[in-house]
């Protein structure tokens, strides 16, 4: 027997459906063109924006920032950035990109990455590990079925030197 009841409901369910496909649709296309639709708040589109991950990029290597200090005894260290990126793996590696200042510019993106630096040996001093100078490379590796730090050693990697900021 039909009831007013299901019929409410039906309209409701329906509803959400439609509004459900209507924002992954408009992530998608946000996604593709970088054009925003006014009536969708900011934070809806991020959160949608956020299932678009495969659409943003795939590569077949891996890649993060490698972080090192020079010790007073002029021996290179490498400095643990995972306390100054509380986050999961892929957040803490996107963030480290400094995403930002390649829309920028080549100037700007290595200006962001000194900056860095510095503020690294400025909290490395506070917590008691003094370096002469601090450098940033860049590294990629090839991705691997058996994890993303797999294939991580020294034969495979290739590395892109960022800057180095003496003391």
């Amino acid at each position: 027997m039909y009831t007013p009841a299901m019929s409410l409901r039906r309209v409701l369910t329906h509803t959400l459906i439609i509004t459900y496909l209507f924002l992954t649709a408009y992530a998608f296309f946000f996604t593709m063109v970088r054009q925003k639709i006014s009536i969708v708040p900011e934070g809806v589109l991020h959160f949608f924006y956020g299932m678009m991950a495969p659409y943003q990029g795939y590569t077949t290597y891996n890649f993060d920032l490698l972080a090192e200090g020079k010790n007073e005894e002029g021996q290179w260290e490498t400095i643990n950035l995972d306390p100054y990126y509380p986050m999961l793996l892929g957040h803490q590696v996107m963030y480290r990109r400094l995403r930002t200042f390649h829309y920028e510019g080549e100037e700007e993106s290595r200006h962001g990455y000194t900056k860095l630096a510095e503020l690294l040996r400025k909290h490395e001093e506070e917590k008691g590990e003094i370096y002469t100078s601090v450098r940033l490379t860049w590294q990629t590796w090839p991705m691997s079925p058996f994890g993303w730090d797999a294939m991580r050693r020294e034969e495979h990697i290739t590395s892109y030197p960022l800057t180095e900021t003496p003391r």
